[in-house]
């Protein structure tokens, strides 16, 4: 089947436009000008002119985060800043002071940049204590395949030593452990899920 006249993007940034293309058995053979694509032409091609419609080639999406990005959109979000863990937990501060619902509400904030991760202690000394013994939190990474939950918010998960024991081995790596055999916050993929279905 030969298409003219159209307005294909081709995403070549060579040559980003084209006004025909050959298909056969599901492929495109080529697209150029009408003239080109005319000696692709057989005795049982199709011919159809699309009279100027737009051509785009079909975007497929296997891998998305539409829920989340827009929970992110009406939630605290960090944009992923590089922020200290003081930094980090002073910013939260002031979303709880501005935070209408009460404790019981988990408060989850998106767009945490993973780096901070890397301090899981220094995230539990101050998410932990003081007014974070009773308000469950959740950072959610930048990426959304990572996040760091107080503890609060894994006791309301249920991740604790004996969820991380029962894990089988190929999954341990899902759910951060302290020296201390403890879960230290840190979460990845399916350690995430575990929070994130008591929150949807």
């Amino acid at each position: 089947m030969i298409f003219l006249d159209a307005k294909i993007y081709t995403a070549n940034t060579n040559s980003p436009d084209a006004e025909a293309m050959a298909v056969s058995q599901g492929r495109i053979l080529a697209v150029g000008k009408n003239e080109q694509i005319l000696h692709y032409q057989g005795p049982s091609t199709r011919m159809l002119s699309l009279e100027g419609r737009r051509v785009m080639p079909g975007l497929i999406d296997a891998h998305s985060h539409a829920i989340f990005a827009g929970l992110a959109a009406l939630a605290p979000n960090l944009e992923d800043q590089e922020l200290s863990p003081l930094e980090l937990a002073q910013q939260l501060q002031t979303w709880l002071a501005e935070k209408e619902s009460g404790p019981d509400v988990p408060m989850v904030v998106f767009g945490v940049n993973p780096a901070v991760w890397s301090a899981p202690e220094s995230l539990s000394a101050l998410l932990d204590a003081g007014a974070w013994q009773h308000q469950a939190v959740l950072l959610m990474g930048a990426d959304y395949h990572t996040a760091w939950a107080n503890q609060v918010m894994r006791e309301k998960a249920g991740i604790d030593a004996a969820y991380v024991q029962s894990l089988p081995a190929k999954s341990r790596h899902t759910v951060g452990v302290a020296s201390n055999g403890q879960p230290d916050g840190v979460l990845v993929d399916a350690g995430l899920d575990k929070v994130t279905v008591i929150l949807l």
